[in-house]
């Protein structure tokens, strides 16, 4: 199905371990409403969603992201008989498989683990993440996502100078490792070296990579359409009190990994006023003026696409625990998914009928299915 319209189309995916089957929802419906990415930013397991994504054809994708996601979750026994009796002990026992025997095709635990003493620091986790690689080579068409047909950022940090970076299939070859250090989260998974630099999951930095789009706006005049963003986020910063530990834990993470929209949008509103005055005062230079070299610069700065965000944030269940993102069990992977898909529709029939439409102003609009904006 081709793309219902013209405007460049750019998904965001946070990161979230097991959570992130909503994201694949998410992109089942996008994609039957027919809005594919021009462009996808990805961290953690958002990192892996948009890069099987990006590195597939179109007829591949679906079909590679339910491959993946079906390898990488285990049934839990008598799964039934919890899911209609105690929900919280299911998701326990899920979480704990997860620990204790790692998930096929994703991770597996070491051994010996290095406690103490020194080692060398790809050896540093306790579990081995070689399953993932192979999984990742085998679903991963690497020669089709490098010839840039989709384009694939991938976020990490940098451990030794804390740094946040950026792997761009626009500027690098992009291989499994990038997708790796994207989800490298210490001490669980190692450290990923790349080009003699050791990388970690870009979530201990920032969870949701909004910015790396706002930055591509202000700065890059190559492109001139405007943009609609999709940004699916796993968790939210807005909560119920919890009224145990294990609640208490699963908020701090809530907040801790939410995605701080408001503080971007923010600074996307001051730019926005910056880039108006600049347009107004280059209205009233004399033509030579405009000719000189260093003022074209200047008066492309005033420039600015517009910008409009979906915003799809997933809401745990009450029966969800502090573990949810380590829960990789068959039952969640299914309510989660479901729940990206039949959000996706319900925001699409609330609003979607303006998303295809090019904008003619400036303006960002944020779209999302409550008032929740964080």
């Amino acid at each position: 199905m081709s793309n219902q319209t013209k405007r460049k189309v750019v998904y965001v995916f946070q990161g979230g371990g097991a959570l992130g089957s909503y994201q694949l929802g998410a992109y089942q419906a996008l994609k039957e409403k027919g809005f594919s990415p021009n462009s996808i930013i990805g961290i953690s397991i958002g990192a892996i969603n948009a890069a099987i994504i990006a590195g597939n054809k179109p007829e591949n994708r679906l079909k590679n992201l339910e491959i993946f996601w079906d390898r990488v979750t285990t049934a839990v026994p008598f799964g039934d008989f919890f899911d209609n009796f105690d929900k919280k002990l299911r998701n326990l026992m899920g979480a704990h498989s997860a620990l204790w025997h790692g998930q096929p095709g994703f991770f597996k635990p070491k051994l010996w683990p290095s406690e103490f003493g020194n080692d060398k620091v790809e050896n540093l986790s306790y579990y081995d993440t070689s399953p993932l690689k192979e999984t990742l080579e085998e679903l991963i068409d690497f020669e089709y996502l490098n010839k840039k047909h989709v384009r694939l950022s991938l976020c990490a940090v940098d451990l030794e100078t804390g740094d946040f970076k950026v792997f761009d299939s626009f500027s690098e070859t992009i291989r499994a490792e990038h997708i790796m250090a994207s989800g490298a989260m210490p001490p669980g998974f190692p450290p990923v070296e790349i080009d003699g630099r050791y990388y970690i999951d870009g979530g201990l930095y920032s969870n949701t990579p909004i910015i790396s789009i706002l930055d591509r706006i202000l700065t890059c005049p190559i492109d001139n359409r405007d943009i609609l963003c999709f940004m699916v986020d796993l968790f939210s910063a807005k909560g119920e009190l919890p009224t145990n530990m294990n609640a208490l834990a699963e908020r701090i993470k809530d907040i801790q990994f939410a995605s701080r929209t408001r503080r971007a949008t923010n600074l996307y509103s001051t730019s926005e006023n910056l880039c108006a005055a600049i347009s107004y005062l280059g209205e009233f230079l004399p033509e030579d003026a405009k000719k000189n070299p260093k003022v074209k610069e200047v008066l492309k700065l005033g420039r600015l696409k517009s910008l409009d965000i979906v915003h799809l944030i997933y809401h745990s269940e009450k029966a969800e625990l502090e573990s949810k993102d380590y829960n990789f069990n068959k039952f969640t992977y299914k309510d989660h998914r479901t729940k990206g898909y039949v959000n996706t529709i319900d925001i699409f029939n609330q609003c979607g009928k303006s998303w295809a439409k090019e904008q003619q102003d400036n303006k960002l609009n944020i779209f999302t299915l409550d008032e929740e904006l964080v």
